[in-house]
């Protein structure tokens, strides 16, 4: 196929694209002050309206532009690609699982959910009035989510870690996404696989190093709760990262296999060099060819990366933290 059916959403994507800020632009705002930055956030914004300057509220906004470009893509999909766009998009009901998690763990108020469509049963009207995760259990009572709430909640209660139902919520969109991937022509797969895939991939694997060093998990354990679904490794290479015996010789092992490229060995930021990789091979998709899903896809996340930027910046400007000091850390 020539990609003709791409020919509207991928006209939209290079829209969009032209308004999205830059990363040498986002160089020049660290030098800036707030006003500034406020400024060209509500000049180059397409899918929401910023008629505030409350920093918190204006994040929120920015994640929500995420999720609102995703859907206005969608309209100009058929067929299997619009099936599994839409599949893509219960990743956003499934971070509202995990915000309302945390919030109701920690005794918090819910201060920001994507706004979802009405058919979603996640959605603010609907949980604000929780009070617990006891309450929460039994409001995903007959929903696709229930059983992974009954498997994990009393857990995350127990040890006061929401990671459990994290997890669970992870695997079953890892495994839905997959399954959705068998319907796409070869093309689409493989775009799919390149881009997609391979950034939820990464995030999995950054569950694996938490799950290892920060919540000291054992092999065993971390095999089963984070199963090597999407097989960028054999099962055998697999099991050989979650045995690694200590922080250096993870790290080692994700740069032999090409996972990140910085020649910090140990000392290494591991979150920002995933995330550089990954964005690398996003950036990679949008200058491919086009009138293909991949630029879509490319698109939606390269605009996740920008949104977690702009929010980095504008919370430094919010806590007062050095410029400087930012820009070591934001990716």
């Amino acid at each position: 196929m020539l990609g003709i059916e791409y020919t509207a959403v991928y006209s939209k994507v290079k829209s969009w694209m032209s308004k999205m800020i830059k990363e040498e632009e986002i160089s020049q705002l660290m030098r800036k002050d707030l006003q500034d930055i406020l400024n060209l956030l509500k000049e180059r914004t397409k899918k929401i309206e910023i008629n505030t300057d409350d920093i918190i509220q204006i994040e929120g906004l920015l994640k929500q532009e995420s999720y609102n470009y995703l859907m206005s893509g969608i309209r100009f999909l058929s067929g299997k690609a619009k099936a599994f766009i839409q599949e893509w998009s219960r990743y956003y009901e499934i971070e509202n699982l995990k915000i309302i998690t945390r919030s109701l763990l920690n005794h918090k108020n819910i201060d920001f959910l994507y706004e979802l469509s009405t058919k979603s049963k996640i959605r603010m009207e609907l949980v604000k009035d929780l009070r617990n995760l006891d309450e929460f259990q039994d409001f995903l009572s007959g929903s696709i989510y229930y059983r992974l709430a009954v498997d994990s909640l009393p857990r995350v209660k127990e040890e006061s870690r929401t990671f459990y139902f994290e997890m669970n919520l992870d695997n079953f969109f890892a495994m839905n996404i997959n399954k959705k991937l068998s319907g796409l022509s070869v093309t689409d797969k493989k775009d799919v696989k390149d881009i997609l895939l391979y950034y939820l991939q990464m995030k999995r694997l950054k569950w694996i190093y938490r799950a290892k060093f920060s919540y000291k998990l054992t092999a065993v354990d971390i095999l089963s709760m984070i199963p090597n679904v999407f097989s960028y490794l054999n099962d055998k290479e697999y099991e050989t990262l979650a045995q690694a015996e200590n922080e250096a010789v993870f790290i080692t092992f994700l740069k032999e296999h090409r996972f990140i490229i910085s020649e910090k060995g140990a000392e290494a930021n591991l979150e920002k060099e995933i995330n550089i990789k990954t964005y690398q091979r996003v950036k990679k998709a949008l200058c491919g060819t086009p009138f293909r899903l991949g630029v879509f896809t490319g698109f939606i996340i390269a605009q996740t990366f920008n949104v977690r930027k702009m929010i980095a910046l504008l919370e430094s400007r919010r806590l007062k933290v050095d410029p400087g000091k930012v820009s070591e850390t934001i990716y």
